[in-house]
């Protein structure tokens, strides 16, 4: 099992909370765009954003111990 600091922690909820902002971001983008070559591409950029977030929520769910 691995162990990480609180500084760790703290950093991955960082990451966490940016790839939300990201993935809003894209979806808004996509909403309003027009062309469908660009709104295909935000779709891409909205499903990249979401699994590197759901990447660094399983490894943060994996049983990780925080040591001081």
């Amino acid at each position: 099992m691995a162990e990480i600091t609180q500084r760790e922690l703290l950093c991955v909820e960082e990451l966490l909370e940016a790839e939300a902002l990201a993935i809003r971001k894209c979806q808004m983008f996509a909403e309003q765009c027009r062309d469908s070559e660009l709104r295909r591409l935000f779709q891409h950029y909205t499903q990249q954003h979401q699994n590197h977030y759901n990447t660094l929520l399983t490894h943060l769910n994996a049983g990780s111990v925080i040591t001081h």
